[in-house]
């Protein structure tokens, strides 16, 4: 089965001719003059464009990025948005009639923290 051997022609380069080969591991990439003639007598397949010819290829691509952007960018505020509200109900679930508990956690551990800043800070300055 024969490689087959992309030649691109850049027209804005001044008509520089850049051969490509694709691999059989599906990689593009750019070969020589010489390796391309070696490709085509062993019997590659050539196919010939311009950047003319790329050009509704790539604008087909440029516009499925945008599409797929402005998708991620318009939901991905009510995302956010639904998913902190489905973690607060199931927050609030969870702590549903423990409300003595939770404050008194939360009271425990300020005081912890408090006393851990104000021991450090004590043994910083030589318990002066």
């Amino acid at each position: 089965m024969p490689i087959p051997l992309i030649v691109y022609v850049a027209v804005g380069a001044g008509g520089a001719i850049y051969y490509y080969q694709k691999n059989p591991d599906g990689v593009v990439a750019e070969i020589s003059k010489d390796a391309a003639d070696a490709a085509v007598e062993a019997g590659a397949d050539v196919v010939n464009t311009t950047l003319e010819g790329l050009l509704p290829i790539l604008e087909n691509a440029a516009e499925a990025v945008g599409d797929a952007f402005v998708d991620v960018a318009k939901y991905i505020g009510p995302a956010l948005i639904e998913g902190i509200g489905n973690t607060y109900e199931a927050a609030r679930s969870v702590l549903r009639g423990k409300e003595d508990d939770v404050i008194a956690g939360f009271t425990v551990g300020f005081l912890a923290i408090l006393t851990i800043v104000f021991l450090y800070n004590s043994a910083k300055k030589g318990g002066a």
